[in-house]
């Protein structure tokens, strides 16, 4: 089952070490077996999600088409995308909370495979392994989180220059006198 702080709500879904989010491959296009990849933050719908609880289990739907949910495409262990009734073996989740402020650890139920990006650069792949080494953190994060995220980046870059200025102004009246 999914954890109630997500349960039908829209989020982008931040790989935590890569900072790159789950994302559809393709133009805000689904269709089954399309491969699902990490990507800088963009406002469209390939890179939102909602989680459902369904008769089945809990699954994570894309907004692009709601009717379709992430999916362990099994031959290669990928992440795909692929239509959600009917396919309840590999698209049933769970979600293993790491701690952090909604972040979890997303597992394909009747697989026991960890949701993790192949590496952390841009369109990088995503796959299901076994395990939790690597990059298998996720934090749902709503448009808000990343504005807040974008403040504190802006406040913290102002007080390094702030800083900045006042030891060279120290360092030059120093010289000075």
């Amino acid at each position: 089952t999914g954890p109630v702080a997500i349960a039908n709500k829209t989020f982008y879904i931040r790989n935590v070490a890569s900072k790159r989010n789950l994302n559809v491959y393709g133009n805000d296009t689904v269709a089954n077996e399309r491969d699902v990849t990490i990507y800088d933050k963009e406002n469209c719908k390939a890179q939102k999600w909602i989680a459902k609880q369904t008769n089945a289990g809990a699954k994570l739907f894309t907004t692009i088409n709601e009717s379709f949910a992430l999916n362990i495409h099994t031959t290669d262990n990928k992440c795909t995308m692929y239509t959600a009734r009917g396919n309840d073996n590999d698209s049933v989740l769970r979600f293993e909370s790491t701690g952090k402020a909604n972040t979890y650890r997303i597992v394909v139920n009747s697989h026991n495979k960890y949701l993790a990006a192949e590496s952390t650069a841009n369109n990088a792949a995503v796959i299901w392994k076994t395990g939790t080494n690597g990059n298998t953190e996720w934090q749902f994060m709503t448009e808000t989180d990343f504005e807040n995220e974008l403040k504190a980046l802006e406040e913290q870059e102002k007080a390094e220059k702030k800083a900045k200025i006042e030891t060279f102004m120290r360092n030059t009246m120093q010289r000075l006198f």
